[in-house]
């Protein structure tokens, strides 16, 4: 480890390749920064502000989790332990052409009437030269080896507009991951996900091929506004 790689971190958690956890912590007796590994006390951190080593992969967060599973399960919930099976113990078999990588980023919505969400923690998306790409059908031991990165910029969006944009927003240590966990267990759990994917490919390939009686045509009538702008 350097002596300097203190003074680099700016945030009070680093997350390093192979799921470890350095802390930082001002020794004034000795008027320098001090690192000591948390790895295996990352619960007793989660509202520490965290940053992530340019080399971090997706599987070093569940190589994280793994280290602390008896104290997260219950605050991460969303099927963790079976996250964690599939991210650390399934080889991956992705083979797209085109390199992603994975970022979580802060997109807070105001709504007059709603309030503003999107605070309690970040979202997660796959971020490609092309494309922004949903995480919620993808396979998790496909997504392991995937770079990890958090978004620098938060962006305040009004409906459709993005009305504000700052930078340099903090990520405490549970913000990313829950962020990551509560995204990948949308369709439940991976063996739950799978089987909604089934079903969505078998209802696309049956729509294709001209079989539509399972779906249902629906007429919307014309409002009142809608007759008067005709």
């Amino acid at each position: 480890m350097q002596d300097n790689f203190a003074d680099k971190m700016n945030a009070t958690l680093c997350l390093l390749p192979g799921g470890q956890l350095l802390r930082k912590k001002w020794d004034g007796d000795a008027g320098e920064w001090k690192l000591s590994c948390v790895t295996d006390n990352a619960c007793s951190y989660l509202m520490d502000d965290c940053e992530l080593d340019d080399a971090v992969v997706l599987r070093d967060v569940y190589l994280l989790i793994e280290a602390n599973m008896e104290a997260l399960r219950p605050l991460l919930g969303n099927w963790v332990q079976e996250q964690c099976d599939e991210a650390l113990r399934k080889e991956p078999t992705r083979d797209d052409e085109e390199p992603m990588t994975l970022e979580l980023y802060w997109h807070l919505d105001v709504d007059d009437e709603l309030g503003t969400t999107g605070l309690a923690f970040p979202s997660f998306h796959g971020v490609s030269e092309s494309t922004m790409w949903a995480l919620d059908l993808s396979p998790i031991n496909n997504l392991a080896p995937l770079p990890l990165r958090l978004s620098p910029v938060l962006r305040i969006v009004r409906g459709s507009d993005i009305v504000d944009e700052l930078e340099k927003p903090v990520y405490s240590l549970l913000h990313i991951l829950y962020g990551i966990v509560w995204e990948l267990s949308f369709f439940g759990s991976p063996e739950m996900r799978s089987a909604s994917l089934v079903e969505l490919s078998e209802r696309i390939s049956s729509y294709e091929s001209g079989d539509r009686s399972e779906f249902v045509q629906v007429s919307v009538p014309l409002t009142d506004d809608t007759t008067e702008a005709n």
